[in-house]
């Protein structure tokens, strides 16, 4: 509340980046086991949000919060109607950070809806397992990359292979 208001003063009530503090607003609430909170502030700032020129990490909090609400709400194929969404505005904004976290993001909601052959396929095509070593041995853990192993380790712990997902 103090950042809203701190914004407000400085660049006006209705911002593009009050969006975007909503948005990261609506994952703590999530977090916090208010889903409802979470979900009356990502109806309003989403949108607005992703119209702006805003940032991409904004914008994977965001969806990332979206679908697990919407998988609360409606179940998997909801969560991953909202990853489409997410792939649809990176394209449109060209960025591959953000298509791929949002393909990510298919793999683990597929993988937590049991549907693991699935989840595999789409893991192979993105050579998630590859890219996930990599991206640890790089140490490149910021929000955009950290999902890329946790899937990975998910994946072989499901197709039975727990070992190589440490």
């Amino acid at each position: 509340d103090r950042a809203r208001a701190a914004m407000a003063g400085t660049f006006g009530p209705d911002t593009d980046l009050g969006a975007m503090v909503d948005v990261v607003t609506a994952e703590l609430a999530y977090e916090r086991n208010d889903p409802q909170q979470a979900a009356a502030l990502l109806d309003t700032s989403l949108l607005r949000a992703t119209a702006a020129g805003g940032w991409i990490n904004v914008y994977a909090t965001g969806f990332r919060t979206a679908a697990a609400l919407a998988r609360l709400r409606d179940g998997p194929d909801a969560a991953l109607e909202v990853m489409s969404s997410a792939r649809a505005l990176a394209r449109r904004k060209g960025s591959a950070r953000l298509e791929r976290f949002a393909a990510v993001l298919s793999v683990r909601e597929l993988s937590l809806a049991g549907r693991i052959p699935e989840a595999v396929q789409q893991a192979g095509t993105l050579a998630l397992a590859n890219e996930a070593r990599a991206q640890v041995a790089a140490r490149l853990g910021w929000q955009l990359w950290d999902p890329e192993a946790a899937v990975a380790a998910r994946l072989l712990v499901a197709t039975g292979e727990p070992g190589r997902a440490i």
